[in-house]
């Protein structure tokens, strides 16, 4: 029986939470060869690349996944923490302050402006 996107993403998980960085990618990228606007696979594989230290591929992907899901306050929190990775402070506010405009009771949206001009708290 063939995959489906929905199990190739949860295998992507799946091998994200264990550590097969290569494996979650290549599952993304059959789901998004198929249907390149699939915004959970860019979420997924953008954390991958994060993980990787493949920032600009990992931001390149979650603007693509902004763009198909607005409203999701994960996607701006990520790539806050992206953009803090990069050293682009004030970017990576924005970010956080839309997430927090997205979700008013996530805590961490609050937290994470402070933190990033605040570079000893991580």
């Amino acid at each position: 029986m063939a995959a489906t996107d929905a199990d190739r993403l949860a295998l992507a998980l799946k091998n994200v939470q264990s550590g097969n960085f290569a494996q979650a990618a290549e599952a993304c990228l059959a789901v998004l060869a198929a249907e390149p606007d699939r915004a959970d696979a860019l979420k997924i594989l953008s954390g991958v690349r994060f993980m990787e230290g493949r920032l600009d591929e990992a931001l390149a992907m979650l603007r693509r996944a902004a763009a198909l899901d607005p409203n999701d306050p994960r996607v701006a929190a990520n790539r806050g923490s992206i953009l803090t990775r990069m050293n682009r402070t004030d970017e990576a506010i924005v970010c956080y302050q839309q997430a927090s405009a997205l979700d008013p009771g996530n805590a961490e949206a609050h937290y994470n402006p402070g933190a990033t001009l605040s570079p000893e708290a991580w």
